[in-house]
């Protein structure tokens, strides 16, 4: 099938409107008092082990900056690529990796953003425009494209990942994709599901945004590398991997932008899933179907039943459903590719 070559040397940026609907969706946002983040939210963490971890890859961005990521393996002609959340990092999506690689639905690419994982520069400050990550996951497709012309692509992406993964679908970028999976993910600010302050994962300097907001309205951004957000760590395991602040670039950049009700939704030739658990710290999981109305009125979002945030990244239920959609929506084309692939998966 041919495909439209897509250009990610530019990315969008943040218009006015997207910038004024912030200020008012942030007044909204911090309307209730800040609660601590639950320290439970982590106790499954520690299940996700380092052990097995395939060796770290980097691709040039064109600017100085190497793209971080793993591949997994697998005899298939799809291919799975993953974003993490928020202060977050590549590795922790290493259970749904390995699980997926391991079944033989999906070749697995877990990739870490600018700042974060095995991608250099200031942690959580390395992102120098608002539409530099999409640009980054944009022009990974495409390399991924370019040497797998005829394979396809799911594109997932967990928590804000999910957030670049609903701007990508937006974006030029989105005739790379062929389906989206969406793991609790952040669908902008304004969007029902978002729980004020993230269920306490995240503490805002709102006065510093707000006047970083109407700074960028009036085309200032000298100071755009300030730091805005700050993450609740004190609840989280010691793992130096996290990161604990966020430039107001970053912030812009990691994420759907505003929450747009009119927004055209993705086409129902593209399959997508979203997994979310009754339980979810930071998101509301009973507002994600009336978010998917807007979003992808024909997405698949199964039960998972009582499952947290964080827990969702190493529930085997999960895993388990996820394999299954995507036997279901990308089966193997044909059995000699099958065998063929088998024997690039020994060389590599």
């Amino acid at each position: 099938m041919s495909r439209k070559s897509v250009s990610m040397d530019h990315a969008p940026g943040v218009e006015w409107r997207t910038l004024f609907v912030y200020e008012r969706a942030l007044r909204h946002f911090t309307r209730s008092g800040r609660r601590p983040f639950p320290a439970t939210a982590f106790d499954r963490l520690p299940e996700i082990r380092d052990d097995g971890l395939p060796r770290a890859r980097f691709l040039d961005m064109g600017d100085g900056m190497a793209l971080g990521f793993r591949r997994y393996e697998a005899a298939s002609d799809v291919h799975l690529v993953l974003i993490h959340g928020a202060g977050c990092f590549g590795d922790q999506l290493h259970s749904i990796a390995s699980a997926v690689s391991g079944s033989g639905k999906a070749r697995v690419y877990t990739l870490n953003m600018r700042g974060h994982g095995l991608t250099g520069g200031d942690k959580g400050h390395a992102v120098s425009d608002p539409g530099q990550i999409i640009a980054d996951v944009g022009r990974f497709l495409a390399k991924l494209r370019e040497e797998r012309p005829d394979d396809r692509i799911v594109l997932g992406g967990h928590s804000a990942g999910g957030g670049v993964v609903l701007g990508l679908s937006r974006s030029e970028a989105r005739e790379l994709v062929d389906g989206y999976v969406f793991l609790a993910p952040y669908l902008g600010l304004g969007s029902p599901t978002v729980r004020p302050y993230f269920g306490g994962w995240t503490r805002l300097r709102a006065m510093r945004m707000k006047a970083l907001v109407l700074a960028n309205l009036f085309g200032v951004r000298w100071f755009n590398n300030m730091t805005v957000v700050d993450f609740d760590l004190d609840a989280a395991p010691h793992d130096p991997r996290f990161v604990r602040h966020w430039s107001f670039n970053t912030m812009m950049a990691f994420g759907a932008g505003r929450w747009i009700p009119d927004a055209e939704p993705i086409m129902p030739a593209k399959p997508v899933l979203l997994l979310a658990g009754e339980t979810d710290e930071c998101f509301d999981q009973s507002r994600y179907r009336e978010a998917l109305d807007v979003v992808a009125p024909h997405a698949d979002m199964p039960p998972i039943g009582q499952c947290g945030h964080f827990d969702l990244l190493v529930d085997k239920a999960v895993s388990d459903i996820l394999c299954g959609w995507m036997e279901k929506k990308f089966p193997i084309k044909n059995l000699s590719y099958h065998e063929r692939e088998k024997k690039n998966v020994v060389a590599a």
